[in-house]
């Protein structure tokens, strides 16, 4: 038996034991949602400062667990460590864990913290690898050599059961984030160019040089717009124009016309034509902060906990559910949504698929009368392809392979980015206003019509008041309003609200929108009229994944270009020449894309200390592309949790964006290719895409799917249609992509 088969046998052995499998179940779970860039936290300040007035996070053992864990992914002796020492002495990568691990919110750091304890037993219940390597046989992993400790992730990361291997990820993020968030000295050790704001403490330093951006003055005049029309907290009783108090004795209850749950693309758009076609009061309700762009401030340990959620496809391991990594999707929590910090893709929606939800799903609209919408959309929004002159990074490196290959349907990506300066941060903000989204273009237009905003308000369920009788039309139950939750800026909650209103548009997204559905009753409602089930159905992911391939020379990945600025097509034809895009569905695209530091650490393959600080070091070397592909809609949205694995029908297309991704890598001129998994997988030679890449490893779900872009669970089409959701709850409607009923390029994705 091989060592690492005698380690997982010692796994099985140890899970007969009922404590140990909800251990590692739950461990398991903490793993995940703490192992992704988009979970880190802010720093907001020196540690003594921080916690004057609150106990540290971490107790003493839990210190030295973590410090161990960051020597067992980057070791004392290895070269960035003794950088660390030397030229930033100061800086205690346990003391700027710990903080943006609480500035993360209470969820994150109790997940945090049972993980650590877990991992440091862990080893006593494993009995082989203690005597393999000749250690006592109850030794705790804060005890551990640092060598000791590295060979003992690396058996996690090796060993087949998922729940280990997800511990690995877990610790991995632990023992790499804050070493690549010094700013000091990791940053010049990986060639990073850094973000354009030099000091996060002046927020206005860089914005205040002069520009010839021609929208300047209007933007800024759009968000000071928007900011009179946010109502603070301890405002609610006197500040709103937009409802009306009726109620607070023992909790603020409020009444208003139209109440719009969530501020995205649907959310936003929805509060801007009837502010200003009706004479309804307009309420918009946001989960996330209210995030001016000059708070934009380019650091992902700043920005992601601000901005960002992110969730994991979860499976049932040892009659728990638990996450897992094969799916992660983010989804944006600020007041303009996830809109205001994509990277500004704008393509329209296909014909063939408009085409397809008529024909199949019944849809009353075609694409003739999407048209003047389309066409409003991208006036007001400037949308336009990216510049020539902004084709660089990986962007140019894309256009050079699929060139050198001869391939077809290849050009810029349009954005809704006007005179867009090149900086890269698309995804964390654009703190120059120069991507045109809710924030600073539409949610202005409502607010000058009189709808306001709260912020930091999370809707959790509708109100529902039984009609009188049998009711009217099939129908027992109309909507009321909603129960919703103020909470603080780390999303912990304060008080309790309910919001009355006439009107309720659910905008939450995918998967928020049936979640307060589901807890609603809506679904029970609809199985009693004996509908088909349809909230949380149909969900869909556009099987997002990134790789990357580094080259001998430099391409500068973030230099003065969008991420995502050019893409290549592929189309369901045998023939590519022949494609028609007015017929023809598109099978997938390829785009490509930048990383920052943080999350470029997470992708970056670990084979040892060493070769992943090797790879770091490449990071000006390292071309990085997406793909982005039809799917079918066959996961599910739950109470607590998404269900997806990618249809068995769409292995044999979903590997072919696979392989030619890593042709175009080559062919451009990459000296590797790799890929975002547990256990490296690197192409040395593109003799080996076709041994390599195969069906199996699809089948196996090696390679991980981290998208943004989420689709359905409130199904549009037929029985499904939100029309036939609203015969059960009426009073309530879906504006957001949680009825798109199969992936589609979003019209503002």
């Amino acid at each position: 038996m091989s060592a690492q088969a005698s380690f997982d046998a010692d796994v099985r052995r140890a899970m007969s034991r009922r404590q140990f499998l909800a251990r590692l179940a739950r461990a398991s779970s903490a793993a995940i949602l703490i192992s992704s860039p988009l979970g880190c936290g802010a720093v907001r300040g020196r540690v003594e400062r921080l916690f004057s007035d609150v106990p540290p996070p971490l107790d003493p053992v839990q210190r030295k667990i973590v410090a161990k864990i960051i020597d067992g992914f980057n070791p004392p002796d290895t070269e960035i460590r003794q950088r660390l020492a030397k030229e930033d002495p100061d800086y205690d990568p346990v003391d700027a864990y710990m903080t943006f691990a609480y500035a993360s919110g209470d969820r994150f750091l109790a997940n945090m913290k049972f993980l650590i304890d877990f991992v440091n037993v862990l080893p006593t219940l494993t009995r082989s690898f203690s005597n393999r390597y000749g250690l006592p046989a109850r030794l705790q992993l804060r005890w551990f050599h640092p060598d000791d400790a590295n060979r003992y992730f690396l058996f996690l990361r090796d060993s087949n059961i998922r729940a280990l291997r997800n511990i690995f990820s877990g610790a991995k993020f632990i023992g790499t984030a804050p070493i690549y968030t010094n700013e000091k000295v990791a940053w010049k050790f990986m060639n990073y160019p850094g973000p354009w704001l030099i000091d996060p403490a002046r927020p206005e330093a860089d914005r205040a040089l002069s520009t010839s951006f021609d929208m300047a003055e209007e933007t800024d005049e759009n968000v000071a717009t928007l900011r009179r029309r946010v109502v603070g907290h301890d405002a609610l009783r006197e500040g709103l124009q937009a409802a009306r108090v009726v109620g607070g004795s023992d909790r603020l209850v409020l009444e208003t016309d139209v109440l719009v749950v969530g501020s995205g693309a649907g959310g936003s758009f929805v509060a801007a034509e009837l502010a200003a076609k009706t004479d309804q009061r307009v309420l918009i309700v946001e989960k996330g902060d209210f995030i001016e762009p000059s708070e934009f401030l380019q650091r992902e340990r700043l920005m992601m906990p601000r901005i960002l959620d992110t969730e994991f496809s979860v499976i049932e391991v040892f009659g728990r559910t638990i996450p897992t990594v094969s799916t992660a999707v983010a989804t944006g929590k600020l007041v303009g949504g996830s809109a205001t910090v994509n990277h500004a893709l704008a393509f329209e929606p296909p014909r063939p698929v408009i085409r397809d939800w008529q024909e199949r799903l019944g849809v009353q609209f075609g694409y003739d009368d999407l048209t003047p919408h389309l066409e409003a959309i991208r006036t007001l929004l400037r949308i336009a392809p990216v510049p020539e002159s902004q084709i660089s990074g990986s962007n140019l490196a894309l256009r050079r392979g699929v060139e050198k290959l001869g391939l077809l349907h290849h050009g810029p990506t349009v954005r809704n980015a006007h005179q867009c300066i090149g900086c890269g941060f698309c995804d964390l903000g654009c703190r120059y206003n120069r991507k045109l989204t809710p924030l600073n273009m539409v949610l202005p237009m409502a607010a000058r019509r009189g709808a306001q905003v709260i912020a930091n308000c999370r809707v959790d369920e509708l109100l529902l008041e039984k009609l009188p009788g049998d009711g009217r039309a099939g129908r027992t139950q109309r909507v009321t309003g909603v129960v919703a939750y103020l909470t603080d800026s780390r999303g912990a909650t304060r008080d309790r609200i309910e919001i009355r209103a006439r009107r309720v548009v659910l905008a939450a997204g995918p998967f928020a929108s049936p979640r307060i559905l589901m807890r609603s009753g809506v679904p029970s409602l609809r199985a009693f009229k004996g509908s088909a089930r349809a909230v949380g159905e149909r969900f869909s992911t556009h099987a997002t994944i990134t790789f990357c391939s580094d080259f001998d020379e430099a391409i500068f990945p973030s230099a003065a270009t969008p991420p995502m600025g050019y893409f290549m097509k592929k189309y369901e034809v045998e023939d590519q020449a022949t494609a028609d895009p007015a017929r023809d569905q598109v099978r997938y695209a390829l785009e490509g894309l930048l990383n920052h530091p943080l999350a470029h650490a997470q992708l970056m393959p670990y084979e040892s200390s060493e070769s992943h600080q090797a790879f770091m070091k490449r990071f000006n070397q390292t071309m990085t592309l997406a793909v982005m592909f039809r799917d079918r809609p066959v996961g599910r949205v739950t109470s607590t949790g998404f269900e997806y694995a990618l249809a068995e029908e769409d292995h044999a297309g979903w590997l072919d964006s696979l392989r030619t991704g890593a042709r175009i890598m080559f062919a451009a001129g990459g000296r590797r290719v790799f890929f975002n998994s547990h256990r490296p997988l690197i192409l040395n030679s593109p003799d080996e895409i076709d041994t390599t890449l195969t069906l199996d490893l699809v089948s196996q779900q090696r390679i991980q799917i981290t998208s943004g872009h989420p689709m359905g669970g409130c199904a549009l089409g037929g029985d499904g249609a939100p029309w036939r959701i609203r015969e059960a709850a009426p009073g309530t409607w879906t504006a957001c992509t949680s009825p798109t009923p199969r992936s589609c390029r979003r019209p503002w994705a």
